[in-house]
């Protein structure tokens, strides 16, 4: 077909044509990238890969359809409390929006009791040679603290998960952080992943960008989680998906890395 079939005769016509198409061909491959492309790999070897990507860690962690075994980390306070509050108690403390209190209410629902829960946090803490640092000056929770980076594995009935202390509370209970502190977090847990992760996929939310009150950014974020693991990339053996929330879309896209 030639310009001549379309009855398109006009140089300029021709060109602004061209240059249309060319606009909404840019206009959608942003679109895909912003609102239709879940992952992206930033590195890869034959033995590791890192990648960011949009998705509900707690929901696929606690999926029944999903089939590969995977590692979910799930940031906590430093004295790994398991109670839950609303907003009706009192310095509650923890949050139930939070992925600390989500992790909590799904973990009972596949039949675990916030008893055993404990249990398993005291068996992993001890297996990991892990003292308290300091006393919990609280009236409600556990009262021992252990150090920013503490990593306590708890098995599922499908997957792993590694509990993540990287908030101190105040004495009314609010988690907070510094940006050193998540950097600190992150370093751990990557010798913690080297030395007993074992190949497994390991799923790392952004951190820092809300009840940790760090006050990051969720580019800032990512950019800093996904750059620390790059940096320790040489002793990286298995999958590291850096996970956005889907419903962040708006807040960071993948599309720089």
């Amino acid at each position: 077909i030639t310009w001549e079939d379309i009855g398109v005769t006009s140089l300029g016509i021709r060109i602004a044509l061209i240059i249309s198409l060319c606009v909404i061909v840019l206009v959608l491959v942003g679109l895909y990238i912003r609102y239709w492309e879940k992952d992206r790999t930033v590195w890869e070897r034959a033995s590791g890969k890192i990648k960011v990507c949009y998705l509900d860690l707690i929901q696929e962690a606690f999926s029944s359809r999903k089939s590969e075994e995977a590692i979910y980390v799930i940031p906590v306070n430093t004295a790994f409390d398991t109670i839950v509050d609303d907003a009706k108690q009192i310095d509650p403390l923890v949050a139930p929006k939070s992925l600390h209190g989500k992790f909590i209410k799904k973990i009972c629902e596949q039949g675990f009791t916030v008893s055993e829960l404990d249990k398993r946090i005291e068996e992993s803490l001890q297996a990991g040679g892990y003292t308290p640092v300091a006393e919990e000056n609280k009236a409600r929770g556990k009262g021992k603290k252990y150090d920013i980076g503490t990593v306590v594995t708890i098995r599922g009935t499908r997957n792993y998960y590694y509990l993540l202390a990287l908030t101190n509370y105040d004495k009314h209970n609010k988690a907070y952080c510094s940006l050193d502190d998540v950097k600190r977090s992150i370093e751990s847990l990557i010798k913690y992943y080297d030395q007993n992760g074992q190949g497994i996929k390991l799923v790392v939310p952004l951190m820092g960008t809300g009840f940790s009150r760090t006050s990051l950014s969720h580019e800032d974020s990512l950019r800093i989680i996904t750059s620390l693991f790059l940096l320790n990339a040489n002793i990286l053996a298995g999958e590291v998906d850096v996970a956005i929330y889907n419903g962040d879309k708006d807040k960071v896209s993948i599309e720089a890395f």
